[in-house]
């Protein structure tokens, strides 16, 4: 029996110094570059979406002063979404970079609805498939365009972040809260 293996896509900042002896300063270069990183899921643990989509639970997202505690699915799609909050872009849970996770905001108390009362110092759990939960502590909560994606920056110097994405009660913009593990 060989699993079957997914590729997943993430970003890394590579930081390249440079010394110039003449001049004696440091010129620093950052560049993105895109990695693939194969995981392997074996089949009880996947699922099919009705769409089709196939899909597995990376970790969990428990959310205690709202109330919030969910699997997060491994890939975005307007079905999976209907299901649970899902991975919408970075790394996976508690790895170095930006974990963004969408959920609907369906304007009651299921999935993200009460994600937009979250406030600066609130906590956040991420548990892993290892079984490691890391707590995460909001720093900034912001409205965009649903098109603006700068929330999802892989640009974190080396920290764990988390980005929490959801819709305004009247779906006409995007609720995003950040927050960063607490040492």
């Amino acid at each position: 029996f060989v699993p079957e293996t997914e590729i997943i896509e993430e970003e890394v900042t590579v930081v390249i110094l440079n010394a110039i002896p003449e001049e004696q300063e440091i010129i620093a270069e950052t560049q993105i570059i895109q990695t693939e990183v194969e995981v392997e899921v074996p089949e009880e643990q996947k699922s099919v979406a009705n769409d089709g989509t196939e899909y597995y639970t990376i970790g969990v997202v428990n959310i205690p002063s709202i109330n919030v505690n969910y699997p997060i699915l491994s890939t975005y799609s307007d079905s999976l979404l209907k299901i649970a909050p899902c991975k919408f872009h970075g790394p996976n849970p508690n790895e170095v970079g930006n974990l963004c996770i969408a959920g609907h905001n369906y304007r009651n108390t299921k999935f993200f609805s009460k994600v937009p009362k979250l406030e600066t110092g609130d906590i956040i759990e991420i548990t892993d498939l290892g079984g490691n939960t890391v707590q995460y502590a909001v720093y900034d909560k912001f409205v965009v365009s649903p098109d603006d994606l700068g929330c999802t920056s892989q640009l974190t110097n080396g920290l764990k972040e988390v980005t929490l994405i959801t819709c305004t009660n009247d779906s006409s913009q995007r609720v995003i809260v950040k927050a960063r593990e607490i040492n």
